[in-house]
């Protein structure tokens, strides 16, 4: 063969230590293979995935400790285990309240409620603003230099407090003055009327004319005139020195102090000294829709102080306890509301100015209403109804009519007798005559909620039917073919046998 025409000759190592050279037959497939290859891989893969997919599965410690040597008889087991008291034991009722063998139950687990017989309460949510009863800007009167600052701002004061004081000297002189100045026309006036009386003796003999007593009497009227000047010059100088002192003319909180010391205050003052604001009592003004003005209206011509509530924003924390006072006499026509005005004693300041509230206005009291709570309501094609669990454990749909409704009771006009018991909890899992069961005690619809800071009950020990898993072999169990007379789980043998006394399990058929 034609070295120049053999395939391999290019391919072979040069290298006389090569592998060529060594005899390890070095050689690789002629050009018209390698489309090959990459199919040959590709099948090969998907043959060692199915290969892999198809294998059995590994074999589990629990199906190796099935595989194990059978094991000696099961012993005998504790007398008096809990399942054995379970099935022995007579289906008696629980003293909470729930069905026994609640665990064995068939249908829809769902939460329950009892209707009642007991008084709900008519009341009317609004929004208000707390307003103070009175406020009062402290303006002075007179001007003058401002001496002396008394309050703390903040500061509760009562009326009549001392508050501020003016520079009273200006006004000290004007009020001497006028003092002096009356005392001169006195001694006047007494002159007058002395020659007042000399003239009216000298008249009677013709001594004198007729107009010098007249013109002396006109000068006696003039003093007196004189004198009643000087006596408004001096209460007007005592008054301005009674404007000087500046006392608090309500009682209340005051806030922050306007002017400080020293400043020049005039009457013209905007701000003034300070505010005072009465705080106790203190009012509350909200607004209701004007539909509910007939029944308020009725319950006020009766004469009766209608019981007012205020929370807080989140209407959560109850603030104060108060009454209405005050209803307004004419309607927003932009809204369609009507104010009221309610009073507070705030005696624990719980209320402030300017305050955002929620108001619950309590209109009337409706006794011996039957009641559920809201939540057992649901609404559908059929209007109102509930969901009603029957003696036979199953629901059927009851319609039913609902009258007054709070954020916690709703009261049921028809439809719902006291005594029956209504799904309220698990209704979208419901319809007509499904099987139910209630794993809880139903709730008790007039129950008062339960205290948040109250700690925690510890449920008991040992208290039977709290467990549903099977019962443990031993003393507190009744002996299973798995456990030995000590009531001891059987140990794993290292051959895969069970342990003396255990008896093995039925391996599964594939």
């Amino acid at each position: 063969m034609n070295d120049d025409r053999d395939p391999f000759k290019k391919r072979t190592p040069a290298n006389p230590d090569s592998l060529w050279q060594k005899g390890l037959g070095y050689a690789r497939t002629p050009k018209k293979w390698h489309g090959m290859i990459p199919w040959t891989l590709a099948a090969m893969g998907v043959a060692v995935t199915i290969a892999w997919i198809l294998q059995p599965a590994p074999q589990t410690q629990q199906n190796a400790f099935r595989r194990g040597g059978p094991g000696g008889p099961g012993g005998p087991g504790g007398p008096g285990g809990r399942a054995a008291q379970r099935a022995s034991a007579p289906a008696t009722p629980r003293p909470d309240g729930a069905r026994p063998g609640v665990e064995q139950q068939q249908g829809t687990a769902v939460g329950a409620a009892v209707a009642r017989t007991g008084d709900i309460d008519v009341t009317l949510n609004a929004l208000g603003t707390v307003t103070a009863a009175a406020v009062v800007t402290i303006r002075p009167q007179i001007s003058g230099q401002l001496q002396k600052v008394a309050f703390q701002e903040g500061q509760l004061v009562q009326k009549g407090d001392f508050l501020a004081q003016i520079d009273p000297r200006n006004y000290e002189i004007q009020k001497r003055t006028a003092e002096a100045n009356m005392a001169r026309d006195k001694v006047l006036l007494e002159n007058a009327k002395r020659d007042v009386a000399r003239y009216e003796e000298l008249i009677k003999e013709n001594a004198i004319s007729q107009q010098q007593l007249e013109t002396q009497r006109a000068e006696v009227g003039q003093y007196t005139a004189a004198v009643a000047t000087d006596q408004s010059a001096i209460a007007s100088a005592a008054l301005s020195l009674t404007y000087a002192h500046i006392v608090a003319p309500i009682s209340g909180r005051i806030g922050l102090r306007q002017v400080d010391e020293g400043n020049y205050v005039t009457t013209g003052e905007t701000n003034g000294i300070g505010i005072i604001a009465q705080v106790s009592p203190i009012t509350v003004v909200f607004t209701l829709p004007e539909d509910t003005l007939p029944q308020i209206q009725k319950r006020m011509r009766e004469g009766v102080a209608l019981k007012v509530e205020a929370y807080d924003r989140t209407n959560a924390t109850h603030l104060a306890t108060g009454s209405l006072t005050a209803l307004d006499n004419l309607i927003d026509p932009s809204t369609g509301t009507v104010k009221l005005k309610a009073s507070f004693e705030n005696g624990d300041a719980s209320l402030f100015p300017n305050q955002f509230v929620n108001v619950r206005l309590l209109v009337d009291t409706i006794h011996n209403a039957t009641v559920l709570p809201p939540t057992a309501i649901q609404h559908g094609a059929p209007g109102s109804f509930v969901f009603l669990i029957k003696p036979d454990d199953t629901v059927t749909v009851q319609t039913v009519k609902t009258g007054v409704s709070t954020a916690t009771l709703t009261q049921m006009l028809s439809g719902v007798n006291p005594g029956d018991q209504v799904v309220v909890d698990g209704v979208d899992r419901l319809r007509e005559g499904a099987q139910v069961y209630v794993p809880n005690p139903p709730t008790d619809p007039l129950a008062p909620p339960p205290d948040a800071n109250a700690p925690a009950a510890t449920p008991p020990a040992n208290v039977p039917g709290q467990q549903r898993r099977g019962p443990r072999a031993g003393a507190n169990g009744a002996g299973s073919a798995a456990t030995g007379e000590a009531g001891q789980r059987p140990r794993r043998q290292r051959g895969g046998g069970a342990a003396p006394g255990a008896q093995p399990p039925a391996t599964p058929s594939p």
